[in-house]
Protein backbone atom coordinates (compact mmCIF):
# COMPACT_ATOMS: atom_id res chain seq x y z
CA UNK A 1 0.00 0.00 0.00
CA UNK A 2 1.12 3.51 -0.82
CA UNK A 3 0.60 7.00 0.62
CA UNK A 4 -2.26 7.49 -1.83
CA UNK A 5 -4.21 4.91 0.17
CA UNK A 6 -4.12 6.99 3.38
CA UNK A 7 -4.76 10.49 2.02
CA UNK A 8 -8.10 12.12 1.32
CA UNK A 9 -9.45 13.57 -1.92
CA UNK A 10 -7.67 16.87 -1.24
CA UNK A 11 -4.31 15.14 -0.85
CA UNK A 12 -4.11 15.56 2.93
CA UNK A 13 -3.57 13.02 5.70
CA UNK A 14 -6.01 12.69 8.62
CA UNK A 15 -4.81 9.68 10.63
CA UNK A 16 -6.56 8.42 13.75
CA UNK A 17 -3.98 6.78 15.99
CA UNK A 18 -5.31 3.63 17.68
CA UNK A 19 -1.75 2.56 18.44
CA UNK A 20 -2.00 4.96 21.39
CA UNK A 21 -4.50 2.61 22.99
CA UNK A 22 -2.61 2.64 26.31
CA UNK A 23 -3.29 6.36 26.71
CA UNK A 24 -6.97 5.71 26.06
CA UNK A 25 -6.93 3.13 28.84
CA UNK A 26 -5.22 5.61 31.17
CA UNK A 27 -7.63 8.39 30.21
CA UNK A 28 -10.65 6.34 31.26
CA UNK A 29 -8.97 4.66 34.24
CA UNK A 30 -8.60 1.14 32.88
CA UNK A 31 -5.92 -1.46 33.66
CA UNK A 32 -5.12 -3.26 30.39
CA UNK A 33 -3.77 -6.22 32.39
CA UNK A 34 -7.23 -6.77 33.91
CA UNK A 35 -9.42 -9.10 31.80
CA UNK A 36 -12.70 -7.23 32.36
CA UNK A 37 -10.95 -3.94 31.57
CA UNK A 38 -9.44 -5.44 28.41
CA UNK A 39 -12.90 -6.44 27.22
CA UNK A 40 -14.27 -2.98 27.95
CA UNK A 41 -11.37 -1.31 26.17
CA UNK A 42 -11.93 -3.54 23.14
CA UNK A 43 -15.60 -2.55 23.16
CA UNK A 44 -14.76 1.17 23.34
CA UNK A 45 -12.03 1.03 20.69
CA UNK A 46 -14.31 -1.00 18.42
CA UNK A 47 -17.07 1.59 18.66
CA UNK A 48 -14.53 4.33 18.00
CA UNK A 49 -13.33 2.51 14.90
CA UNK A 50 -16.91 2.04 13.74
CA UNK A 51 -17.98 5.68 14.12
CA UNK A 52 -14.72 7.60 13.64
CA UNK A 53 -12.93 5.77 10.84
CA UNK A 54 -15.39 6.98 8.14
CA UNK A 55 -14.33 10.56 8.95
CA UNK A 56 -10.57 10.14 8.50
CA UNK A 57 -8.28 9.13 5.65
CA UNK A 58 -6.45 6.44 7.61
CA UNK A 59 -6.20 4.64 10.95
CA UNK A 60 -3.10 3.43 12.80
CA UNK A 61 -3.50 0.12 14.64
CA UNK A 62 -1.22 -1.79 17.00
CA UNK A 63 -1.73 -5.43 15.94
CA UNK A 64 -0.28 -6.69 19.23
CA UNK A 65 -3.22 -5.22 21.15
CA UNK A 66 -6.45 -5.87 19.26
CA UNK A 67 -6.19 -6.78 15.61
CA UNK A 68 -9.92 -7.54 15.47
CA UNK A 69 -10.99 -3.89 15.48
CA UNK A 70 -9.75 -3.61 11.89
CA UNK A 71 -12.91 -5.44 10.83
CA UNK A 72 -14.91 -2.41 11.99
CA UNK A 73 -12.89 0.03 9.85
CA UNK A 74 -14.72 1.89 7.10
CA UNK A 75 -13.99 0.37 3.69
CA UNK A 76 -12.69 3.60 2.18
CA UNK A 77 -10.31 4.37 5.04
CA UNK A 78 -6.64 3.41 4.75
CA UNK A 79 -4.73 1.30 7.26
CA UNK A 80 -1.32 1.58 8.90
CA UNK A 81 0.05 -1.11 11.23
CA UNK A 82 2.69 -0.48 13.88
CA UNK A 83 6.02 -2.29 13.65
CA UNK A 84 7.35 -1.38 17.09
CA UNK A 85 6.67 -3.27 20.30
CA UNK A 86 4.84 -1.14 22.84
CA UNK A 87 6.03 -1.05 26.45
CA UNK A 88 5.08 0.77 29.63
CA UNK A 89 8.39 2.65 29.76
CA UNK A 90 10.29 3.52 26.60
CA UNK A 91 14.03 4.05 26.86
CA UNK A 92 14.84 6.65 24.18
CA UNK A 93 18.51 5.66 24.26
CA UNK A 94 17.83 2.06 23.22
CA UNK A 95 17.26 0.59 19.78
CA UNK A 96 13.63 0.13 18.69
CA UNK A 97 12.05 -3.19 19.63
CA UNK A 98 9.99 -4.87 16.94
CA UNK A 99 6.60 -6.42 17.59
CA UNK A 100 6.53 -10.13 18.41
CA UNK A 101 5.53 -12.50 15.57
CA UNK A 102 4.77 -9.54 13.35
CA UNK A 103 6.68 -7.89 10.54
CA UNK A 104 6.68 -6.00 7.27
CA UNK A 105 5.54 -9.00 5.24
CA UNK A 106 2.49 -9.37 7.51
CA UNK A 107 1.68 -5.68 7.04
CA UNK A 108 1.90 -6.05 3.29
CA UNK A 109 -0.34 -9.13 3.39
CA UNK A 110 -2.97 -7.08 5.23
CA UNK A 111 -2.95 -4.31 2.59
CA UNK A 112 -1.55 -1.74 5.02
CA UNK A 113 1.32 0.72 5.29
CA UNK A 114 3.99 0.38 7.99
CA UNK A 115 4.35 2.80 10.91
CA UNK A 116 7.56 2.86 12.94
CA UNK A 117 8.10 4.87 16.14
CA UNK A 118 11.69 6.03 16.63
CA UNK A 119 13.16 7.97 19.54
CA UNK A 120 16.21 9.75 18.23
CA UNK A 121 18.76 12.50 18.74
CA UNK A 122 21.45 13.29 16.16
CA UNK A 123 24.20 13.31 18.81
CA UNK A 124 23.23 10.16 20.69
CA UNK A 125 25.64 7.19 20.79
CA UNK A 126 23.21 4.95 18.87
CA UNK A 127 22.49 7.50 16.12
CA UNK A 128 24.35 5.63 13.38
CA UNK A 129 22.81 2.26 14.29
CA UNK A 130 19.32 3.75 14.36
CA UNK A 131 19.78 5.37 10.95
CA UNK A 132 21.00 2.08 9.53
CA UNK A 133 18.07 0.26 11.14
CA UNK A 134 15.49 2.63 9.63
CA UNK A 135 17.21 2.42 6.22
CA UNK A 136 16.96 -1.38 6.33
CA UNK A 137 13.28 -1.22 7.37
CA UNK A 138 12.57 1.23 4.54
CA UNK A 139 14.37 -0.97 2.01
CA UNK A 140 12.35 -4.00 3.11
CA UNK A 141 9.13 -1.97 2.85
CA UNK A 142 10.05 -1.08 -0.73
CA UNK A 143 10.74 -4.75 -1.45
CA UNK A 144 7.26 -5.63 -0.14
CA UNK A 145 5.68 -2.75 -2.09
CA UNK A 146 4.51 -0.66 0.87
CA UNK A 147 5.32 2.82 2.16
CA UNK A 148 6.73 3.70 5.58
CA UNK A 149 5.51 6.36 8.00
CA UNK A 150 8.29 7.26 10.46
CA UNK A 151 7.05 8.62 13.78
CA UNK A 152 10.17 10.58 14.68
CA UNK A 153 10.34 11.46 18.38
CA UNK A 154 13.32 13.75 18.94
CA UNK A 155 14.27 13.76 22.62
CA UNK A 156 16.60 15.87 24.76
CA UNK A 157 19.54 13.67 25.90
CA UNK A 158 20.64 15.87 28.81
CA UNK A 159 19.15 16.09 32.29
CA UNK A 160 19.13 19.87 31.88
CA UNK A 161 15.88 21.50 30.71
CA UNK A 162 15.94 21.74 26.90
CA UNK A 163 16.34 25.10 25.18
CA UNK A 164 13.66 25.49 22.50
CA UNK A 165 16.09 26.54 19.79
CA UNK A 166 18.43 23.63 20.53
CA UNK A 167 15.58 21.11 20.46
CA UNK A 168 14.31 22.50 17.18
CA UNK A 169 17.76 22.28 15.60
CA UNK A 170 17.94 18.65 16.68
CA UNK A 171 14.50 17.97 15.18
CA UNK A 172 15.41 19.69 11.92
CA UNK A 173 18.68 17.77 11.62
CA UNK A 174 16.89 14.51 12.40
CA UNK A 175 14.23 15.21 9.77
CA UNK A 176 16.96 15.86 7.20
CA UNK A 177 18.71 12.60 8.11
CA UNK A 178 15.58 10.47 7.63
CA UNK A 179 13.99 12.22 4.65
CA UNK A 180 15.44 9.63 2.24
CA UNK A 181 14.62 6.58 4.36
CA UNK A 182 10.93 7.27 4.98
CA UNK A 183 7.96 8.14 2.81
CA UNK A 184 6.24 10.46 5.28
CA UNK A 185 7.36 11.87 8.65
CA UNK A 186 5.15 12.37 11.71
CA UNK A 187 6.69 15.15 13.82
CA UNK A 188 5.82 16.85 17.08
CA UNK A 189 5.11 20.59 17.08
CA UNK A 190 7.72 22.40 19.17
CA UNK A 191 5.75 25.61 19.64
CA UNK A 192 7.20 27.69 16.81
CA UNK A 193 5.57 28.34 13.44
CA UNK A 194 8.96 29.44 12.13
CA UNK A 195 10.46 26.05 12.99
CA UNK A 196 7.58 24.28 11.25
CA UNK A 197 7.99 26.43 8.13
CA UNK A 198 11.72 25.69 8.14
CA UNK A 199 11.09 21.95 8.24
CA UNK A 200 8.74 22.24 5.26
CA UNK A 201 11.38 24.17 3.31
CA UNK A 202 14.30 21.91 4.27
CA UNK A 203 12.97 18.40 3.59
CA UNK A 204 11.51 16.78 0.50
CA UNK A 205 9.44 14.19 2.37
CA UNK A 206 5.89 15.25 3.34
CA UNK A 207 5.33 15.64 7.07
CA UNK A 208 2.31 15.62 9.36
CA UNK A 209 1.70 16.86 12.88
CA UNK A 210 2.02 14.09 15.48
CA UNK A 211 -0.09 15.05 18.53
CA UNK A 212 0.56 13.15 21.76
CA UNK A 213 -0.30 13.74 25.42
CA UNK A 214 -2.17 17.01 24.90
CA UNK A 215 -5.78 18.18 25.19
CA UNK A 216 -8.06 18.92 22.30
CA UNK A 217 -7.97 22.75 22.41
CA UNK A 218 -4.16 22.84 22.41
CA UNK A 219 -4.17 20.28 19.62
CA UNK A 220 -6.39 22.49 17.46
CA UNK A 221 -4.10 25.51 17.92
CA UNK A 222 -1.01 23.47 17.10
CA UNK A 223 -2.68 21.83 14.12
CA UNK A 224 -3.60 25.22 12.60
CA UNK A 225 -0.02 26.42 13.07
CA UNK A 226 1.38 23.28 11.43
CA UNK A 227 -1.06 23.34 8.50
CA UNK A 228 -0.32 27.02 7.91
CA UNK A 229 3.39 26.11 7.92
CA UNK A 230 3.16 23.38 5.33
CA UNK A 231 2.24 20.20 7.21
CA UNK A 232 0.06 17.85 5.18
CA UNK A 233 -2.22 16.75 8.00
CA UNK A 234 -2.11 15.04 11.38
CA UNK A 235 -1.77 11.77 13.26
CA UNK A 236 -3.59 11.90 16.58
CA UNK A 237 -5.55 9.92 19.12
CA UNK A 238 -4.85 11.34 22.58
CA UNK A 239 -6.51 14.76 22.00
CA UNK A 240 -9.82 13.21 20.98
CA UNK A 241 -10.29 11.14 24.14
CA UNK A 242 -8.55 13.39 26.68
CA UNK A 243 -10.57 15.13 29.38
CA UNK A 244 -12.64 14.51 32.51
CA UNK A 245 -15.96 14.14 30.66
CA UNK A 246 -14.61 11.36 28.44
CA UNK A 247 -13.17 9.58 31.46
CA UNK A 248 -16.42 9.86 33.41
CA UNK A 249 -18.60 8.45 30.62
CA UNK A 250 -16.36 5.79 29.09
CA UNK A 251 -15.00 4.41 32.36
CA UNK A 252 -18.34 2.80 33.19
CA UNK A 253 -17.79 -0.93 32.62
CA UNK A 254 -21.46 -1.49 31.76
CA UNK A 255 -21.71 -1.30 27.97
CA UNK A 256 -24.68 1.06 27.88
CA UNK A 257 -26.01 3.23 25.05
CA UNK A 258 -24.38 6.32 26.56
CA UNK A 259 -20.94 5.04 25.49
CA UNK A 260 -21.99 4.69 21.87
CA UNK A 261 -23.86 8.00 21.83
CA UNK A 262 -20.90 9.89 23.29
CA UNK A 263 -18.47 8.41 20.77
CA UNK A 264 -20.66 9.05 17.72
CA UNK A 265 -21.47 12.62 18.78
CA UNK A 266 -18.92 14.34 21.05
CA UNK A 267 -15.76 12.51 19.99
CA UNK A 268 -16.82 12.24 16.34
CA UNK A 269 -17.47 16.00 16.21
CA UNK A 270 -13.89 16.64 17.36
CA UNK A 271 -12.50 14.38 14.65
CA UNK A 272 -14.62 16.08 11.98
CA UNK A 273 -13.43 19.51 13.13
CA UNK A 274 -9.79 18.40 13.08
CA UNK A 275 -10.17 17.08 9.53
CA UNK A 276 -11.72 20.39 8.49
CA UNK A 277 -8.75 22.29 9.95
CA UNK A 278 -6.32 19.97 8.17
CA UNK A 279 -8.07 20.74 4.88
CA UNK A 280 -8.28 24.53 5.33
CA UNK A 281 -5.20 25.50 3.33
CA UNK A 282 -6.00 23.12 0.48
CA UNK A 283 -9.61 24.31 0.36
CA UNK A 284 -8.43 27.94 0.28
CA UNK A 285 -6.15 27.21 -2.68
CA UNK A 286 -8.87 25.36 -4.55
Amino acid sequence: MKLANIKNSLGNFALLDFSRIATLAQAIGLDIDHLEHQEHLSFISGKMMQYLSPEVSGVVVDPDFDFSIISKKANGTGLLLSLEKKSDATDPFSMPRMADSWGIEHISNNYALAKLELYYHPQEPEAMRKKQFVAEVHDYCKYEGIDLLLELMVYHPSSEPPVAEVLFEAQLQAAREFTNTSDILALEYLGSSLSAVTITAEIDTPWIYNAREIGYEEFKQNLRACIDSGARGFMAGDPFWAGAQTSQILSNLNHGPEHEEYIKTEIRDKVIEAVRIANEQTTAVV
